[in-house]
């Protein structure tokens, strides 16, 4: 199917045989053109039969009253065709953190997010057509929303006046069934994420502040019974001034497998920090990756038996790259991948956090602008840039940890938002998908395209072209369609614009066995 795929959107210069190993590696770019309304692209999520959906938020409709603002719910089947959109509004403002999208097992989604003019968080549904269905306002803010697969319910964790940890437990209408808040440390606290164990308990995890200043705090965790009754709740101290526990997955033995964040105040940046723990939150190991590794931004997520993460890559001083990095459940590091293809001012960063997903050997992720998927395949470095990233064992330590109860639980209101389909909305495909550069043309040979924007012509540089057995360049519009390619036979090669009108366009260089270079040009 890959190579069908290949086929299709690209007309290659050379045998399609030959093409087979760079097909492993790739991803398919949305990239689109959006309307005057459009603030931008907040959040996607991978779906079950293989598409996306897109939230695109904080629009303001010229059709509604002034400071009434929405999202528009977009959903892409696998080739990226818009299947409908949605626009949904009411009771909101432009500022709104949309937190999680998450399809639910009757193929609906929720919208998980904060707006300071609610007070709080708030859990929206639709229904499989983007259809509203019911809106929840948690009064407090919420960090996370996951849904709970024994009754298809709703697990929340929020933050009550950056003073107390909550976990709410809801029905799949959104009814609290039960709720706990509690105050660990003396401020502030944070439940990150909370999720069902296989022997039917709930742990959520975060960390607790030691301290106004929030110059030190520990990781959190604390387990559940069904009911809301604490089970146990530990601290825990790493080799950092500051622990969090982001996520976590329980492996086939009961062991807790957590992934989070270490920071000091006298080095910039972040660790990542992989912890495992026992069926009771004893510390079975523990491993931090090294200083100065320029990746921020991180995303953690769990699939198969592995780790990923996901963040921004400091390619330079202006411009980031997304990167995801692939562990094993012992915390080795299988690859690091950096797309070089996906370049935006570092304003512009990809989101890696609750954005970030996996499902059915696909991973998808976006930033402001576009949304991207790539598969899970990958099993090797492809441009590693970062050759540092490793994973080292180091000192995590169980502190008493002595909770105190919090406030009372607030009572979820109902809100009411209204749906107005297929709104002023217009889309300009420019799905393709392309090779990755490979680690050898980047090492052996210098491949660059400018001026970018172009205007009139632009040049193709190639250094050691005599070296090469045969390099095809190819120049691809928004439709897939091959408008321009020739063979470099040349270092320097100059291609001329005449009657290809402005926009933007993809190119790929490659020879018989290897993509030396894909990219986006903007054609002015």
């Amino acid at each position: 199917m890959k190579k069908e795929l290949l086929i299709i959107l690209m007309t290659l210069c050379f045998e399609v045989a030959n093409v087979q190993a760079q097909s492993d590696h790739h991803f398919a770019l949305y990239d689109y053109s959006l309307d005057s309304n459009l603030k931008q692209i907040n959040l996607s999520a991978l779906t079950a039969d293989g598409g996306m959906i897109v939230l695109t938020g904080n629009e303001y409709r010229g059709t509604i009253s002034p400071g009434d603002y929405g999202f528009s719910l977009i959903r892409y089947d696998a080739s990226g065709n818009k299947l409908w959109n949605n626009f949904i509004y009411g009771e909101t403002s432009f500022q709104v953190n949309y937190k999680r999208i998450v399809e639910l097992p009757d193929l609906g989604f929720a919208i998980v997010g904060n707006t300071a003019i609610l007070g709080g968080g708030f859990v929206l549904k639709t229904n499989s057509s983007g259809d509203f269905v019911f809106m929840k306002n948690f009064g407090y803010e919420i960090f996370d929303c996951i849904v709970d697969p024994s009754d298809n319910g709703f697990l929340i964790t929020e933050n009550l006046g950056n003073t107390i940890s909550r976990i709410v437990k809801t029905d799949a209408a959104g009814t609290t069934l039960w709720s706990d808040a509690r105050n660990f440390l003396p401020d502030p606290d944070h439940y990150y994420t909370a999720r069902r164990l296989n022997n039917g308990n709930y742990l959520a995890v975060g960390v607790a502040y030691n301290n106004p200043s929030l110059v030190t705090g520990s990781g959190l965790i604390t387990c559940y019974s069904s009911t809301g009754a604490i089970v146990w709740t530990q601290g825990y101290v790493g080799p950092e001034l500051v622990t969090s526990f982001k996520n976590f997955t329980e492996l086939a033995d009961g062991t807790i497998l957590l992934a989070g964040i270490g920071s000091t105040t006298n080095v910039s940046g972040s660790r990542t920090m992989i912890t495992k723990i026992d069926s009771t939150g004893n510390v079975l190991w523990c491993k931090s990756s090294g200083m100065g590794v320029p990746i921020n931004n991180f995303g953690f997520t769990f699939a198969g038996n592995y780790i990923y993460i996901s963040g921004n890559y400091e390619y330079s001083g202006s411009t980031v790259r997304p990167v995801i990095l692939k562990m094993d459940t012992a915390a080795q590091v299988l690859f690091t991948h950096v797309f070089p293809e996906l370049v935006w001012p570092i304003d512009f960063a990809y989101g890696s956090s609750n954005d970030f997903s996996i499902l059915n050997g696909k991973i998808g992720f976006n930033n402001y602008k576009t949304f991207c998927m790539t598969d899970t395949a990958l099993t090797q470095a492809c441009a590693l840039y970062d050759t540092t990233f490793s994973m080292a064992s180091v000192t995590m330590t169980t502190v008493i940890s002595t909770p105190t109860t919090g406030t009372a639980a607030f009572v979820p209101t109902d809100l009411l938002r209204t749906n107005s389909s297929n709104v002023n909305f217009t889309k300009v495909d420019a799905c393709l998908i392309l090779g990755i550069e490979s680690a050898y043309a980047e090492n052996v040979f210098d491949v660059s395209v400018y001026p970018n924007p172009a205007n009139g012509s632009f040049n193709v540089h190639v250094s050691n072209a005599e070296q090469l057995n045969s390099v095809c360049f190819q120049l691809i519009n928004s439709l897939g369609e091959t408008i321009k390619q020739f063979n470099v036979s040349s270092e320097n090669n100059k291609v001329e614009l005449n009657n290809i009108p402005s926009g933007i366009y993809f190119y790929i260089l490659n020879d018989q066995q290897n993509i030396l270079k894909s990219g986006k040009i903007i054609l002015e």
